[in-house]
């Protein structure tokens, strides 16, 4: 039984056409579309598809489950009552992975760090592939040839795969996200830390050691931060009259101003990617160049250009309140910034965002459905504007700027409410944006 058929639900397919071909093989799904059925009987002819039915779950000899379908659903909870094994994909893919694993999760910047890694181990071996929550399922880059695994990984998937070995994993940070999923931000928490309990050599971000109550003392890990390293296997910055200088204890590795990412929450995301290539034996120098070179991803701190001496700059992945701070920190020069945000808060409040907002957001443009939230949030000293949707706020948003000022969308909310994921939503971004452009 495959219950989510969505890209996990299609790679659990492929997986069994190869490993067990003539096996039956039913798929549920809330909402099945007809092209995802048809790719599903591409890959398994004669394979049904419904949606969700308990009975069904219940007599199923095994349950293969896409992150994004809850294990609380009453229906997979009856059916583990009845003994059905449920199986992730995370799972299923070390259970056959002969290479090492690399592992990152965290609350922001996740796909990043599994990029910039990529791109770092793919220089110097053949060999490298690169999977996960990034976009890929991790059963579809398993390969023979394979030298070494960086898989991007959720708190969904860690759910089913308490037991993950890796070579090298990093949980990057955390604040609360995900509460419309579990109860507290410490259930989500201790999903995330999971991943180091089956890990060879741990990266650790200073910022989470040092609180007490997520047990992080790690044996032999080496660590990350915005600070200086305090031993020298560990990595950090050293503030210069320009900038920082990124080095691993005290020898310096590469001048911030050198780096084409931009942003502090970016130089611990380059920090944590060296660290993690140090574990696998990359060489320090070329990873550094990689470093040098790599532009990021899109709708992740994305400059899109200027308009009349505006710049715009399509951060849609910043999909939490946490992501919202350290993207409003990152891109601030003074109280320069005008933030387009809101969409669905998931259950989150941005307290946690407001000394962000107070100290650097000159005015905000709230979108979606839950702009009234946000705007009883925000700090009083932030003018806002409830626009509804994005190209009202972007509109208004240019009319309020000055010559030399930032346009940000950093959303801190989940897009589906208007949107059907965060890329659709930077996508519209930059196509009003070179509207106005033009």
């Amino acid at each position: 039984m495959i219950v989510g058929l969505g890209a996990t639900g299609l790679s659990y397919a492929r997986h069994i056409s190869r490993t067990a071909p003539a096996a039956r093989v039913m798929a549920m799904d809330a909402s099945p579309s007809p092209e995802r059925a048809r790719a599903l009987e591409s890959i398994l002819p004669g394979a049904q598809v419904g949606g969700l039915d308990a009975q069904a779950l219940a007599r199923a000899e095994e349950i293969f489950l896409s992150p994004g379908v809850p294990l609380a659903t009453p229906g997979l909870q009856a059916a583990l009552r009845q003994g059905v094994p449920i199986r992730g994909d995370l799972a299923l893919f070390a259970a056959q992975a002969q290479a090492p694993l690399a592992a990152v999760t965290g609350t922001n910047g996740k796909s990043t760090v599994c990029q910039l890694l990529y791109k770092m181990a793919a220089a110097q071996r053949q060999g490298v592939r690169l999977g996960g929550n990034i976009g890929t399922p991790c059963l579809d880059v398993l390969a023979k040839d394979a030298s070494l695994y960086v898989l991007e990984v959720s708190s969904y998937q860690l759910e089913l795969a308490a037991e993950l070995p890796t070579q090298t994993a990093v949980v990057l940070n955390l604040s609360p996200d995900h509460l419309d999923r579990y109860d507290t931000a410490a259930d989500y928490y201790k999903t995330k830390l999971a991943l180091y309990d089956h890990c060879r050599q741990p990266v650790v971000n200073r910022a989470l050691s040092l609180n007490k109550s997520l047990g992080l003392e790690l044996e032999g890990a080496v660590s990350f931060g915005l600070d200086e390293p305090p031993a020298e296997q560990d990595f950090g910055l050293r503030p210069l009259p320009d900038g920082f200088m990124l080095v691993r204890g005290s020898r310096p590795l590469v001048h911030s101003a050198s780096l084409r990412l931009a942003g502090e929450h970016n130089l611990a995301n380059v920090l944590a990617a060296i660290a993690l290539g140090e574990r696998l034996g990359l060489a320090l120098a070329g990873m550094v160049e990689t470093a040098r070179h790599f532009g990021g991803l899109p709708h992740r701190g994305e400059h899109l250009g200027k308009v009349g001496g505006v710049a715009f700059v399509n951060d849609s992945k910043a999909t939490n309140p946490g992501a919202m701070a350290a993207s409003i920190k990152g891109f601030a020069k003074g109280r320069n910034l005008l933030l387009i945000c809101g969409g669905q808060a998931k259950g989150l409040s941005f307290a946690e965002a407001a000394p962000a907002l107070g100290n650097h957001v000159k005015q905000a443009f709230l979108i979606g459905q839950d702009a009234g939230q946000l705007a009883a949030e925000l700090p009083p000293s932030v003018i806002a504007e409830d626009c509804g949707c994005l190209a009202e706020a972007v509109s208004r948003a240019y009319a309020a700027a000055q010559p030399g000022e930032l346009v940000l969308l950093a959303p801190g909310c989940a897009s589906f409410d208007q949107f059907a994921d965060y890329m659709a939503r930077g996508d519209a971004f930059r196509q009003l944006v070179q509207e106005l452009q033009q």
